[in-house]
């Protein structure tokens, strides 16, 4: 038995055979310490099953159900690793799997050879190392684009500030008359609200994304 140092693995069985349920129950406790698996009869359960499914679970999915085919709804399965399966062995049934979603397709004979055990590890292996690298891309992600901001930022301050330093710095070495004051004064003005307003901007494009990111 293998016990797993991450979240613990979800499966959902999709299949009407309670007995086939039986066995593949069994062998996937039998191969992991700890994991949590529900299991359905037909696809309208599946549907309605999904809002609270774990996005890392692993979903086997019989072709053959009572109300439907299976591969009719993998294209709603897209968020989940799909292992599907049948008991026919026209080859036509797996490539309509494997591409319309599938990561894996088996026959359901396979399930009782020795070696399935092994397929299970590997496929939760995969499945752990696409979230870690998932989270890295995110991670380098968030880095590039705050590189990317700095630069911005950068390159739309500096100009004003840099206007606004040297006119507080003629104000410290000199006197000036009316009119000279009301000059710096009006670029000081300016130069500060350039900033504010870029900040402001930068602020609405943070703003957006993050209600980009909510909706997807």
């Amino acid at each position: 038995m293998i016990e797993l140092l991450e979240i613990p693995p979800s499966f959902l069985i999709v299949d009407d055979d309670e007995d086939f349920q039986k066995i593949l129950i069994y062998l996937i406790k039998n191969t992991f310490k700890e994991c949590n698996i529900d299991s359905v009869k037909n696809k309208s359960a599946l549907l309605n099953a999904l809002p609270n499914l774990s996005q890392d679970a692993i979903i086997f999915l019989d072709e053959n159900l009572p109300d439907g085919k299976g591969s009719e709804v993998l294209n709603l399965l897209e968020d989940f690793y799909v292992i599907s399966m049948s008991s026919d062995k026209n080859p036509e049934v797996m490539l309509r799997h494997l591409s319309n979603g599938a990561v894996y397709f088996i026959n359901k004979s396979e399930v009782k050879n020795s070696s399935f055990k092994l397929f299970l590890v590997g496929v939760l292996n995969l499945i752990q190392f696409r979230r870690r690298k998932y989270k890295q891309d995110i991670l380098k992600s968030n880095l590039d684009a705050a590189k990317s901001i700095v630069a911005q930022i950068r390159h739309e301050i500096n100009n004003p500030l840099g206007a606004a330093i040297g006119s507080l710095e003629l104000i410290e070495r000199k006197e000036f008359n009316e009119i000279e004051r009301r000059k710096i004064f009006n670029i000081l003005k300016d130069s500060f609200k350039r900033i504010k307003n870029y900040v402001d901007k930068l602020q609405q494009m943070i703003d957006a994304q993050e209600l980009a990111l909510t909706k997807d």
